[in-house]
């Protein structure tokens, strides 16, 4: 008889955990391999619904590897991202997300060797992300859960070398706006060292030009010599390039939706009125040694 209700007792608490999810399986949906992030002027930015800045702390694997939806031959793996989440951008579904542990998911195709575009993920387990690594996420919820808007590559995520922005409080609606703030002002922690990185890494073209201009403007006129001259450069870079390149590719020869955009789009030069502008700021910033 108390075996029986033992037995009666188990069987009801595995029906309470199983009813109420505890310990089930995120259903996270995979997507293509060359989905791509809507920029600017491949769509709008304001569509991520969710942007956010976050240091890694570590990822896990979700469940078993099943074959891809897509191919039906690779083996695809859900993954569990670690985040401490410091700064919520002003994206139209940002509710909701707060400062803190936040846990991010992505599917991403395990491999032995590879050789290609850089892959969401940590070092060693195919992707380049380590402990303490500061990112840009571009997500979505999926069933309640956060998730990249793409798989398998990074491009729907921006490293941030620019130190920490907890504090950082956006002066307009546009997002755009905001990454480039973060993007290119010196947070807490900053060396100058991680500044000049975080110009050097930085792409224009992915967002709103003219403001990312004001941002290097005043970082070339306000900052220590080494990052003033790094800013400078990159100023001066634009100019003698005399041309936009593709927007939103970034140089990626893998990127199919670059590839078709090239072919319809031809690259222009920039007009006399653009580079009269550059050419003023740049006369308007002092020399840096």
């Amino acid at each position: 008889m108390k075996t029986r209700l033992l037995a009666g007792f188990l069987i009801g608490i595995a029906a309470l955990l199983l009813s109420t999810g505890c310990g089930s399986t995120p259903q996270i949906t995979e997507y293509p391999q060359l989905i791509d992030l809507p920029l600017r002027h491949l769509g709008d930015i304001g569509a991520v619904p969710i942007i956010l800045v976050g240091t890694v702390r570590g990822s896990s694997n979700v469940g078993r590897k099943r074959l891809s939806r897509w191919t039906g031959q690779a083996p695809v793996q859900l993954v569990h991202l670690d985040v401490d989440v410091e700064t919520v951008l002003p994206s139209y579904a940002h509710g909701g997300v707060s400062q803190g542990d936040n846990a991010i998911y992505f599917c991403w195709y395990p491999v032995v060797s590879y050789s290609g575009p850089p892959r969401l993920g940590m070092e060693g387990e195919g992707g380049s992300w380590r402990a303490g690594d500061r990112l840009m996420f571009f997500l979505q919820r999926e069933n309640g859960y956060l998730r990249t808007v793409c798989d398998q590559w990074k491009h729907c995520t921006v490293n941030v070398f620019s130190g920490a922005h907890a504090d950082y409080q956006p002066r307009s609606n546009d997002v755009t706006h905001a990454m480039i703030d973060i993007l290119l002002t010196r947070g807490r922690g900053a060396t100058d060292q991680q500044m000049i990185k975080a110009i050097d890494a930085f792409n224009m073209y992915s967002m709103n030009t003219d403001y990312a201009i004001e941002a290097l403007e005043k970082l070339a006129k306000s900052e220590t010599p080494a990052v003033s001259k790094a800013a400078r450069q990159q100023l001066d870079q634009e100019l003698s390039m005399n041309c936009t390149q593709p927007p939103g590719c970034g140089g990626n020869p893998w990127d199919v939706p670059c590839v078709a955009y090239r072919k319809t789009h031809p690259v222009k030069p920039a007009t006399d009125d653009q580079n009269k502008v550059l050419g003023g700021i740049l006369r308007a910033i002092p020399p840096s040694n």
